[in-house]
């Protein structure tokens, strides 16, 4: 229905808490980027993700340096089955690349906290 309702909300929120764990983080990001959700990471996934996030933030570069940087990423994955990345592999990419997941990890509480005090809202709650 292209909404998310506050429990889909919340969940994601829990996800990329500074408290979940790096399993559920590696789970959450495969299917972001498995946009067809057929289990895999396939070239056409990751080539839209890719156009899409660029296009989000204000990045121009041309479609042969999108398909430079996809291919450069297949080739370093090397997947079993060629242009299709599972998601072992996608783990496996991860732990020679530490900080790939660290874009899924937010101090929730934190955030809260400075939010409440730049705007003099108390965050204790009241007894009855």
């Amino acid at each position: 229905d292209k909404l998310i309702t506050f429990d889909e909300y919340i969940h994601c929120l829990s996800i990329i808490s500074n408290k979940s764990n790096r399993d559920s983080k590696y789970l959450f990001s495969f299917q972001c980027y498995d946009v067809d959700n057929d289990g895999y990471i396939s070239t056409n996934d990751l080539t839209s993700i890719l156009t899409s996030t660029l296009h989000e933030n204000g990045i121009i570069i041309t479609n042969n340096e999108i398909n430079t940087i996809v291919e450069s990423t297949m080739k370093e994955v090397q997947p079993i089955i060629p242009d299709k990345i599972s998601f072992d592999e996608f783990k496996a990419f991860d732990s020679r690349h530490p900080l790939m997941l660290s874009h899924l990890t937010m101090n929730i509480s934190g955030i809260i906290t400075e939010y409440a005090n730049n705007n003099e809202i108390s965050l204790t709650t009241p007894r009855v």
